[in-house]
């Protein structure tokens, strides 16, 4: 059996160095989107005018279009510093599991994917930050749904369990799996990687780099296992 390949190195910890990241990225965040917003305001006025020929609108609203996408990854790139606010704190997993089941059904509707749902009953408290653990589970779903929607069998699961039922770690184990084409360890340790996609040009490649450094802020473990056409996330969540 295929072993997991977790994200353990990419907790980023407290300290100046940190700090320093957070600070950072966020003035070059607010740098670009300021730059960014210019783009897409003269691409706009442009647009509006009736008399441009049609290879410069064209190009207008490839402009415009670009500098939306950009924005967009920029909102992606704070994720990927982290949340300095995450509060761990105990939480009932019943608010969890009615946040999981919605939005496995609504990312599944919008890629043409059905993923079974598995939440085991009488589950134990959590340890987490309620918003930090939403930005994690999300592109998990949506990295599972993805996946699916690119093979024949368009197949994706979620299954929770309490502690002991599937591991031996003692926490909380959540599972997303989809069909996949096999992945060497290597290959899944680069899925972690800032701007790594194994997806089309259009991702970012930071959803689950974004994921591992907030699961690794909670106090949560985040693994990938690619083992007979399907990937395994694995999500270890600590009880309360």
């Amino acid at each position: 059996m295929a072993d997991f390949v977790f994200a353990d190195n990419y907790s980023l910890g407290a300290g100046h160095a940190r700090d320093y990241l957070r600070i950072f990225l966020r003035g070059l965040v607010h740098k670009q989107n300021n730059y960014l917003g210019v783009i897409q305001g003269f691409s706009s006025l442009m647009l509006t005018e009736e008399g441009i020929t049609p290879g410069i609108r064209e190009n207008a609203l490839q402009m415009h279009e670009s500098a939306k996408i950009a924005s967009r990854m920029n909102e992606a790139l704070l994720g990927a510093a982290g949340n300095p606010g995450v509060s761990v704190e105990k939480m009932n997993f019943a608010d969890v599991r009615s946040f999981l089941v919605r939005k496995a059904e609504e990312v599944g509707a919008q890629h043409g994917v059905s993923v079974a749902t598995t939440i085991g009953e009488a589950l134990p408290d959590l340890r987490g930050d309620a918003g930090a653990l939403r930005d994690v589970l999300v592109p998990l779903l949506v990295n599972a749904v993805e996946g699916a929607a690119e093979t024949e069998s368009r197949a994706a699961s979620l299954d929770v369990f309490a502690p002991g039922k599937a591991s031996e770690s003692g926490h909380i184990d959540l599972f997303v799996r989809n069909s996949a084409a096999d992945l060497s360890e290597p290959e899944l340790e680069k899925c972690f990687e800032p701007f790594h996609s194994t997806k089309s040009g259009e991702h970012f490649g930071l959803g689950l780099t974004a994921a591992a450094i907030l699961a690794g802020d909670m106090g949560m473990r985040l693994g990938l296992r690619s083992e007979s056409g399907t990937m395994t996330a694995w999500l270890a969540i600590p009880p309360a």
